[in-house]
């Protein structure tokens, strides 16, 4: 769950820290009644919880709000990929896009990619994430969350309160942001906090919507802290991996320990880099010459007299070879999957078309050793480039075949 989160939102040390609290007005738009448009946003944080509260304008809240949330460089710049679901409508709700009733694409500008989604309706939330993995995006699921009130739609306020010890927070949030409100059936309305939704309309006869692309966004920004984390990466350089991170800047920071772990649970120290305590900023780097087998997670574990905070986690694979599996198709539509240098465990196998779609899956259990495995695949699938998707808790791998 801290991998999770540290991947959505950068962690800063916290000095002085009581409580912030920001208000945000709709836009003012009514198309499913006026409940988000008209109604307010409040996100309030304190040392120990993040919180998001509507109140509610006029009309039921009868629907979900998901709030795209870019706190990092890098994220998702459209909907388009993302796949929903028929049975889980904060999923569906995410993506913009229920498998039979159609998918209403947003689209995202250069300095807006988010990299995860916050959706609640009047039952509930849940929290998502997006990947990248060799150029295929996938939405990931988070942490369920309870609404205050639960289960009625003309509350004035619903409340969604994340305690941060619970998953894995720390420190202070500073991030860009823009909720929407949308149909189970991922009809799209132009509802939202963050853009006008100008001139947007979605066709309601047929089974898809009219695309969206934002234009504008609304920012939470926490108190001033003593270090502001910018970018923390890892890149393959030959047989070892580049470590690089920027701060905007620092005070009473000690040093910088950068930690490494093969399964994303335990980690161990393998350099530590004094602080330059810039009031401007600041550029750091380590190579990494030795690089474990297989997963690298990375880690910034930042001193700050007495307080310890964690970067975001970064990953490589780094087993020497290319692929950590295979796959091809023959005539009768049965694919083979080859794996090879992959940890023991029990893995999801999934095929998803270019729309995002999965089209068959399975669960497999391997011991690490070389193996193939076959999945057949549905006789009426159509000709073209299909992904291959293989993931556990902590491994997501994937590799394209083409189906003639």
């Amino acid at each position: 769950m801290r991998t999770f989160l540290c991947s959505i939102f950068i962690l800063c040390a916290l000095n002085g820290f009581n409580q912030t609290i920001r208000n945000y007005d709709g836009n003012l738009q009514d198309q499913f009644g006026g409940a988000v448009g008209k109604g307010k946003l409040s996100i309030k944080e304190t040392v120990d919880s993040v919180s998001f509260i509507l109140t509610r304008g006029p009309g039921l809240f009868d629907s979900l709000i998901v709030f795209y949330i870019d706190v990092q460089s890098g994220g998702i710049n459209s909907t388009s990929s993302l796949s929903g679901s028929s049975t889980d409508k904060y999923l569906a709700a995410t993506a913009g896009h229920h498998p039979q009733k159609g998918r209403s694409i947003l689209n995202f500008p250069a300095d807006f990619l988010p990299d995860g989604a916050i959706t609640f309706d009047k039952d509930g939330g849940k929290f998502f994430y997006f990947i990248n993995i060799y150029g295929v995006t996938l939405i990931q699921e988070g942490t369920n969350f309870t609404i205050e009130p639960s289960g009625t739609n003309s509350a004035p306020q619903y409340t969604q309160k994340i305690a941060k010890a619970d998953i894995g927070l720390s420190g202070s949030l500073n991030f860009k942001f823009v909720g929407n409100y949308i149909g189970q059936s991922a009809s799209r309305s132009n509802e939202a906090f963050g853009d006008p939704f100008n001139n947007y309309s979605r066709n309601a006869s047929a089974a898809s919507y009219n695309p969206y692309t934002i234009t504008s966004y609304f920012t939470f920004t926490s108190n001033v802290l003593p270090v502001k984390l910018t970018d923390f990466k890892a890149a393959k350089s030959g047989n070892a991996v580049n470590l690089a991170w920027s701060v905007a800047q620092e005070s009473n920071i000690d040093d910088y320990q950068l930690q490494r772990s093969n399964d994303g649970i335990s980690y161990s120290n393998i350099a530590t880099v004094k602080a330059k305590n810039s009031p401007v900023a600041s550029s750091y780097a380590f190579n990494d010459r030795l690089p474990l087998k297989g997963a690298n997670y990375y880690r910034l574990l930042i001193n700050e007299r007495g307080e310890k905070t964690y970067s975001r986690v970064v990953t490589l694979q780094f087993d020497g070879s290319t692929r950590q599996f295979s796959a091809f198709v023959n005539s009768n539509k049965v694919i083979t999957v080859a794996l090879s240098v992959i940890q023991a465990g029990t893995y999801s196998l999934s095929v998803i078309n270019s729309n995002g779609q999965v089209v068959v899956s399975k669960n497999i259990l391997t011991d690490g050793t070389t193996q193939n495995l076959q999945l057949e695949m549905p006789q009426h699938v159509t000709k073209g480039v299909y992904h291959v998707v293989l993931q556990s808790k902590l491994v997501k791998l994937t590799t394209n075949i083409l189906v003639q």
